[in-house]
């Protein structure tokens, strides 16, 4: 037990020497000595409690190493000058990435599947694990995402003609819709949203690239058929299936799985939680007065997230929605022209929502985003931002701001 116990401890004191070194303060095996702990005992050869005990008060040692360092690191993330050098980088990238976008978009439209794959999953990735930190995990369950799994499909298995149909109907309709209807936009310091929009416009660059593929190439829309042509039943037969699919696993998720961990965590925000208490927000005020006009809601009556009536309004909502949005993608399909003027309009009005995200609202936000509090200390304000939306199916994305940007980069 002892051999065993000072093995352990030799690892702690490692721990402590590489985690403790830092400018100003070099941490060495002898600042943790045997006067630290209380060595001594009766016996030659600690017993099995001795050693326990031992080990918890070296533990314990560690845990507060660790804890004041990472309080050091979230000082340190809060100054300003660190906050800035953040946002120049994030900048950097997003200038970066459209660039390389554009290039492969044009240049090499059969390669662009390869860009989306190489880009789309690592943004998820950090998505999933920055929502899950702020309990806006259920976004990630909501239609956007279940449209990137479908195009993820279908570019690792291709040949798969129909879904290959139902992709462009999906990217086209409430995904492309997206942009335009909540306002996303080119914020190049925002991984947020830049992310945001790349979720909603990337699967419709990939389904444009597949559709109207390089001269002499053969589009994976239309191996197999006379003609390349979408029929009404193409549009709202197997979309509309797929997306029955999505709400009955949503409705099953939230409501049967997770039922008892949403109710019993007011903090976890939800779709139908989020656009039910944004109540400045214009779709769920419009959705509100028609409830109340036809007798569902009284004169006084607002949406209350925890209640079926509110579920099953924004669920049949949602679903009219996307019935909706699914109709331009015949036009799409059919006609290039169109479906290259409608992506290039989607792409200038995401660079004006930006440029008004810059000039009204950033640069006068930016400068008052740190308080001081000490000399060369600065801590941001908590105040509501656009910096993270989240991402769901278009009725129900976040329309206005979440949290500042600045706070998540403080907790990371």
């Amino acid at each position: 037990i002892n051999a065993e116990y000072m093995g352990t401890l030799s690892e702690c004191l490692f721990f402590f020497a590489m985690t403790g070194s830092e400018a100003g303060s070099n941490v060495t095996f002898s600042d943790y000595n045997d006067s630290d702990i209380d060595w001594h005992t009766d016996q030659d050869v600690p017993t099995a409690a001795v050693v326990a005990e031992r080990l918890l008060q070296a533990r314990r040692r560690v845990k507060g190493r660790i804890s004041r360092k990472a309080d050091q690191v979230k000082e340190l993330a809060r100054r300003e000058p660190v906050v800035r050098f953040c946002d120049k980088i994030g900048f950097l990238m997003g200038v970066l990435g459209l660039t390389i976008s554009e290039f492969v978009f044009i240049a090499r439209p059969d390669s662009f599947w390869i860009w989306y794959c190489l880009v789309v999953p690592p943004l998820l990735a950090i998505r999933f694990y920055l929502y899950r930190k702020i309990k806006f995990q259920y976004f990630l369950y909501d239609f956007c995402y279940f449209a990137q799994v479908v195009t993820l499909a279908c570019l690792l298995v291709p040949g798969m003609e129909r879904l290959w149909r139902v992709q462009y109907v999906i990217s086209h309709g409430p995904l492309l819709t997206a942009v335009l209807t909540y306002r996303n936009s080119f914020v190049f310091h925002s991984l947020d949203k830049i992310t945001c929009l790349y979720m909603h416009a990337f699967p419709a660059l990939v389904s444009y690239t597949i559709r109207w593929p390089t001269e002499g190439a053969v589009s994976w829309m239309c191996i197999g058929s006379a003609t390349c042509s979408m029929t009404a039943a193409d549009i709202f037969g197997w979309p509309v299936a797929a997306y029955l699919v999505w709400q009955m696993l949503y409705i099953f998720k939230t409501e049967c799985l997770d039922k008892v961990i949403i109710s019993n965590d007011g903090a976890i925000v939800t779709s139908v939680r989020w656009m039910s208490k944004h109540k400045s927000n214009g779709l769920t005020l419009a959705v509100r007065r028609f409830c109340r006009h036809i007798g569902v809601f009284a004169p006084t009556e607002n949406f209350d997230p925890e209640t079926w009536k509110t579920k099953i309004i924004f669920w049949v909502t949602q679903l009219v929605y996307t019935f909706v949005t699914f109709t331009p993608t015949f036009i799409f399909f059919h006609f290039r022209t169109a479906n290259s003027l409608g992506l290039a309009l989607v792409f200038v009005i995401a660079v004006w929502n930006g440029a008004n995200f810059y000039i009204d609202v950033f640069s006068q936000r930016y400068s008052l985003k740190f308080v001081k509090n000490e000399p060369g200390k600065f801590a941001p304000i908590q105040t509501a931002s656009e910096d993270l939306l989240p991402i769901s199916t278009p009725l129900i994305t976040g329309l206005a701001a979440l949290a500042d940007a600045s706070s998540h980069r403080n907790e990371l």
